[in-house]
């Protein structure tokens, strides 16, 4: 948007030095209105447009110039264009330019047949070409450095997931390690303990030590009761369901430098997920996410957990775009469409000029309050 106020500024003030140079006049003033009038509807309109209004604002160059006076400012506008509007017509601009240069200053040139004037507009005329032919070239270059850095980060962002696995499968491998090693020492030693603490209340003799050796194995029965539960949880995932999305979208935004916000309205960490549909929400908010970065200049976007009813976990996934997007559903949209039907789901997609919203809803596995 930058740019675009710096050539509106520049052409602006070449403009009316083309007004002042060739002189006022009514049918100059009724063409300047006509021009900057589509110059500043271009952003605003469909790429078919673009072009239509472009081609307009040379014929209104042409016309509100065009005459066997020499001219020198108009040469100025029409490289000005011609470099702003490059991507609209790319090769064929510079064709453009060379036709138009030659009816706006070539031919007056000729028609004073002044050999210095004609030799100095050629060479300025080749130079404009030279230079947006130029510019074209080092736009290649920029999107071809830019994929080339997006490659790359893909790359890394690759490896990056790949060494969280692993690092994840070392974790769960030396969390079930401990859990075998509690499980076959302290596990058995306990029962051994509890075998002869039983048998020793069977031959004590008093009852009040009977009651010691009771109170004793009740303690070691309790021991080995949570021996066994520390040992379930290092043998479980150190999250699951909900919050297990939570945080891998979380690692998601750390890998790919995105600007989440998500709001978790009241019930929603309550609601209990099995692994389909911990799956399915994830794969469902990654390809949510995913689209945004491809279509979306920002990447900042709007997560919203609810519960509806009781009964239903509905999440919403809201991005900003500066224009209306044209939605097309391809393999990403209907393989979710298919995820989330598969757990009797559904998916909608909100599109208006200033937000892009993608809508999913399912049955929870256990209903609250039943």
């Amino acid at each position: 948007m930058i740019n675009y106020w710096i050539y509106f500024i520049f052409l602006t003030l070449t403009w009316i030095s083309a007004l002042f140079y060739q002189g006022n006049s009514v049918l100059g003033l009724f063409y300047t209105v006509i021009f900057f009038t589509g110059y500043n509807l271009i952003p605003l309109v469909s790429v078919l447009w673009k072009k239509i209004f472009f081609i307009g604002l040379l014929l209104c160059t042409i016309f509100a110039f065009i005459s066997m006076e020499l001219n020198p400012f108009v040469w100025l506008i029409l490289v000005i264009l011609a470099a702003q509007f490059y991507e609209l017509f790319k090769p064929y601009i510079i064709y453009y330019l060379i036709i138009l240069s030659f009816l706006t200053t070539l031919v007056p040139a000729f028609y004073l047949l002044d050999l210095k004037i004609i030799i100095y507009q050629i060479l300025l005329v080749g130079l404009s070409v030279i230079l947006i032919a130029q510019l074209n070239i080092q736009k290649k270059q920029h999107i071809e450095k830019s994929i080339d850095n997006t490659r790359l980060y893909n790359e890394l962002s690759t490896i990056k997931r790949q060494q969280l696995r692993n690092d994840e499968l070392i974790r769960l491998e030396e969390r079930n390690q401990i859990a075998r090693e509690i499980h076959d020492a302290v596990g058995h030693r306990l029962t051994a303990l509890l075998m002869q603490l039983e048998v020793a209340r069977l031959q004590a003799k008093g009852k009040e030590s009977a009651e010691q050796f009771s109170a004793l194995k009740k303690l070691a029965q309790m021991s080995l009761l949570d021996t066994r539960k520390a040992v379930n949880t290092l043998r479980s995932q150190e999250q699951s369901g909900l919050q297990a999305v939570i945080f891998l979208i979380r690692k998601l935004e750390t890998e790919s430098h995105l600007r989440l916000t998500m709001t978790l309205k009241s019930g929603v960490l309550n609601s209990v997920l099995d692994n389909e549909q911990s799956v399915t929400l994830y794969r469902a908010i990654q390809e949510a996410l995913t689209n945004m970065m491809k279509h979306s200049e920002r990447k900042r976007a709007e997560i919203v957990f609810e519960v509806i009813a009781e009964r239903e976990l509905k999440f919403s996934v809201k991005h900003i775009q500066s224009q209306k997007a044209i939605v097309k559903e391809g393999f990403g949209l209907t393989n979710m469409k298919e995820r989330l039907e598969n757990i009797d789901g559904k998916l909608s997609i909100e599109n208006n000029d200033d937000h892009f919203i993608v809508v999913g809803q399912f049955p929870l596995e256990v209903k609250q309050n039943d």
